[in-house]
């Protein structure tokens, strides 16, 4: 499915060119993978496996996603052996996970070192398993010496009531015994949408870095009918010392939220992505940096050889509390290996937002919420989404609101739906709460509030916030502050993919939270008079504000809402509160109605 920004683009038709002008043979590239067609008189011979009566029947498929993992042994792919493959609804496979779909109505060169990479490109273009009395399936096979995964009757995403149109045939068939790629082309008709003008297909294989690979095909015409491409394996392979920084925080790289004064146990993980082994010590880093780039705190650790293919995962000290709300830079690096001159992915980062919690509820948004979107997200046909998935920075949490960031009201009005993450893998399950809003609810340029209609309370994990547009057009706003959350989805179809500009891009919607601990009706109930100093402290704070007050109406609670014993003389209309042995971090105080937080210090 096509992506609008808030820029309008205009419908041509594509300008079509010969086939014929394809290389018959190529490479290599620089780690010495060639290419030959069935044009070529040494190429492959086209010779179709039909697996349609002995392959897995995929499911899950729809329109710009991907499925998997499916299990693969023995199979080389550059210069590690993967043990899975993934496989993506617009004609590729992928050996990491990642959804690969247009951008600017064109399709990626290869290689690329932006975006997903690590991938077989069949035939990538905008295909769609989705809409109704679609005749698209794929078949997942392997045994022996054979994987093979075919893509049949797959249309084209169109722009029209059945959001398809035209059919494509086609299979990857990688072969264990001379570690070949094989891709036949059995059937092609039609094209894709009109709004595609330029390089709508591309085909070829790309490493796990992007900076190596080897493109046969990027144009605006697709392969004749019984036609192959076989990228062959090079016969002598150069020894290759990769070590890869996997992820940060997160298997995603995903963003998290702390309130202030909280500390956290920064995380990696590295992957020996080259094909030697690693036989000595191998030493992890990391910085934590503010907005303005000043260094907060960093760390040095060790992690023991690692075989090809290995990963390990390394968890640093935790590190000190984070006085400042803001947000902050957590980036990870290996040391210099020896032998290793790929660095571009010797680095990985991810966000940390800390949040003033002298107030409640306090609102989780990875987005700058301050600056204005320029642009924005949309999609064309609507009935499409985008979500976030969202942490809180304590349990129990109670969500009390949901926000949105229109930048355009258009014509049509969009859902808020929020779901559990209790599916398979911890996707979005259970709907929590919903709702409509309709164009005269909502202006454009501003945030628009849903109070939830639902006492909802996460325990533990998070929540998947949707934002779904109606038939018409409507724009959310964006945020392109780094560094980004990677936790953001694009939802078509009613299928959730990674989003395809997750790298650079944030949406401007949030929801809510509280500890159990501040009553609904204390929000708002929260008195000036209530003073407290000094706050936060690292012995005893002083409370006053009323008269007559009574140390038996003093409650103190934990980030859990766990009421909490301490020390309490009352003097002079005035009550002195004592640490004892309490932990340092955040705590609420109440008296009567009145509720605020109060921090103890080491």
């Amino acid at each position: 499915m096509k992506k609008f920004t808030a820029i309008s683009l205009s419908f041509l038709l594509a300008t079509t060119f010969a086939f014929a002008q394809v290389p018959t043979s190529g490479g290599p590239d620089t780690f010495g993978y060639t290419f030959k067609t069935s044009q070529d008189p040494t190429g492959p011979t086209y010779n179709w496996f039909d697996i349609s009566q002995i392959g897995t029947l995929v499911s899950g498929l729809a329109d710009d996603n991907f499925v998997g993992p499916f299990p693969i042994s023995n199979f080389p792919f550059y210069s590690s052996t993967p043990q899975s493959l993934y496989i993506g609804s617009n004609g590729y496979l992928a050996f990491t996970p990642g959804n690969i779909a247009s951008t600017a109505a064109q399709f990626p060169a290869i290689p690329n070192s932006g975006g997903s990479n690590n991938f077989i490109a069949a035939m990538l273009t905008d295909l769609n398993f989705a809409g109704p009395n679609n005749p698209a399936n794929a078949y997942f096979y392997s045994a022996g010496d054979t994987v093979c995964i075919t893509f049949e009757k797959v249309p084209f995403w169109t722009n029209n009531s059945l959001t398809y149109s035209g059919l494509n045939t086609f299979q990857v068939i990688l072969n264990k015994a001379d570690s070949s790629i094989t891709v036949n082309y059995k059937l092609q008709s039609g094209l894709p949408d009109p709004t595609y003008v330029n390089n709508f297909v591309s085909m070829g294989i790309e490493n796990s870095t992007g900076l190596d690979g080897l493109q046969f095909w990027r144009s605006n015409t697709f392969p004749p009918d019984t036609f192959s491409v076989k990228y062959y394996y090079p016969a002598i392979t150069t020894p290759v010392t990769d070590l890869s920084l996997n992820w940060t925080s997160s298997e995603n790289d995903g963003g998290k939220f702390l309130l202030v004064n909280q500390s956290f146990s920064p995380t990696l993980n590295i992957l020996n992505v080259g094909n030697q082994d690693i036989k000595t010590n191998i030493t992890v880093n990391y910085e934590l940096r503010d907005a303005a780039n000043f260094l907060i705190n960093s760390g040095t650790g060790q992690i023991d050889s690692l075989l090809v293919g290995d990963d390990s995962t390394y968890t640093f000290a935790s590190t000190p509390p984070i006085t400042f709300p803001g947000r902050y830079r957590l980036k990870t690096f290996i040391s210099a290996v020896s032998g290793d001159n790929i660095q571009l992915n010797d680095t990985s980062e991810a966000l940390v937002k800390v949040l003033d919690s002298s107030k409640f509820p306090v609102i989780l948004d990875y987005s700058d919420v301050a600056t204005p979107s320029f642009g924005g997200v949309s999609w064309s046909g609507g009935n499409a989404g985008v979500g976030v998935y969202i942490e809180p920075p304590f349990y129990p949490a109670r969500i009390v609101a949901a926000n949105h960031y229109i930048a355009n009201v258009g014509t049509t009005g969009f859902y808020s739906i929020l779901y559990d993450d209790d599916a398979r893998g911890g996707g979005p399950g259970t709907i929590l709460d919903s709702m409509y809003f309709g164009p005269g609810q909502i202006a454009s340029g501003q945030y628009l509030r849903d109070s939830l209609r639902n006492n909802i309370i996460i325990n533990s994990g998070g929540v998947y916030l949707l934002w779904r547009m109606g038939s018409g057009t409507i724009t959310l706003g964006t945020s392109f502050a780094q560094p980004v959350s990677n936790q953001t989805f694009e939802v078509i179809g009613g299928a959730w993919a990674p989003y395809r500009s997750r790298e650079f891009q944030d949406f401007k919607m949030n929801i809510e939270v509280q500890p159990l601990s501040v009553a609904l009706n204390e929000l708002e109930q929260t008195s000036v008079e209530l003073r407290i100093y000094p706050n936060p402290t690292n012995n005893f704070f002083d409370v006053e504000g009323f008269e007559n007050i009574d140390q038996n109406t003093l409650q103190l609670f934990d980030l859990n809402g766990k009421e909490v014993n301490v020390k309490v003389i009352p003097y002079d209309n005035k009550m002195r509160v004592f640490k004892g042995n309490l932990d340092a971090g955040q705590y609420f105080i109440k008296i009567g109605q009145e509720t605020k937080p109060v921090i103890f210090t080491d």
